[in-house]
């Protein structure tokens, strides 16, 4: 596989069940089950060195001769303590096994189930920009930690829950590419490429010389949400980018045929 299956399956387990729980498919809940059993697996012991049981033994041996008069040797004690060596041997190899076969079950379970993963992140992205708008209409232009410590509870309470918010949408946007981790634009993206991958609708491209803040920011998404419209403002991985991009362009191509000279509204 193209990406680093152990990094990946960590990033799933530590982010899938806390955004979209409810919403896992039963194959993808007990791939990370067992991925997390995984995680806490006891360490296996080490045995005592062989060279040392035959140290004790030859030792013993000696001693014994000293009462007998010969020395009489078992090998017991050594082929057990060679037995526990390759037991722990085989228990460490069973064990590295057992975590990267859990780590690409994580993985390749997520890749089949990509399709119903993406609508889970993308129905909770929606849900969070709805109670984000909601704050945002009852936040003051520019509002800033320092103007809401000045102002108290509830502005501040309210900037708080629109920074955490802010938060979760950027950690569901990452997650979206974690489940897509070979997604990548057919050609470079532009600035409408940059501009839908926050909105669907051609508003943001049209103003995006007027966004305050980064991308992500949360000056960036109030501004966003408020001008938008919360139902624009989505979570689109890069496939649904292309094709928007690509309608958002077809429609604009029709919109200057309609209006030429003598065409009027019609289109042809």
């Amino acid at each position: 596989m193209p990406y680093d299956t152990s990094h990946r399956a960590g990033q799933l387990a530590a982010t899938l069940p806390g955004q979209i729980g409810s919403a896992l498919p039963p194959e993808v809940a007990a791939a990370l089950r067992a991925f997390g059993a995984a995680q806490q697996m006891t360490a296996i012991p080490a045995a005592e060195p062989v060279q040392a049981v035959i140290a004790q033994a030859a030792a013993r041996a000696v001693q014994a001769a000293g009462t007998t008069g010969s020395i009489v040797l078992d090998a017991a004690p050594v082929a057990a303590a060679r037995a526990a060596e390759q037991n722990t041997r085989d228990l460490g190899e069973l064990a590295s096994a057992a975590a990267d076969a859990a780590q690409l079950a994580v993985c390749l379970t997520v890749d089949r189930h990509a399709a119903t993963l993406t609508q889970a992140v993308q129905h909770k992205h929606g849900e969070v920009v709805t109670e984000l708008a909601a704050l945002a209409a009852e936040l003051p232009p520019d509002v800033d930690d320092r103007a809401a410590l000045e102002h108290g509870d509830p502005l501040r309470a309210r900037f708080l829950r629109a920074r955490d918010l802010t938060a979760q949408l950027a950690l569901l946007r990452d997650l979206l590419g974690i489940i897509w981790p070979g997604a990548a634009f057919r050609t470079a993206p532009g600035s409408l490429e940059q501009a839908v991958t926050w909105c669907r609708s051609p508003w943001a491209y049209d103003q995006w010389h007027l966004a305050p803040g980064e991308p992500g920011s949360l000056a960036f998404v109030l501004w966003l949400v408020a001008g938008a419209g919360a139902d624009a403002v989505w979570c689109p991985t890069i496939s649904q980018i292309e094709t928007r991009v690509a309608q958002l362009i077809e429609e604009q191509r029709l919109d200057r045929i309609a209006a030429l000279p003598g065409r009027g509204a019609k289109v042809w």
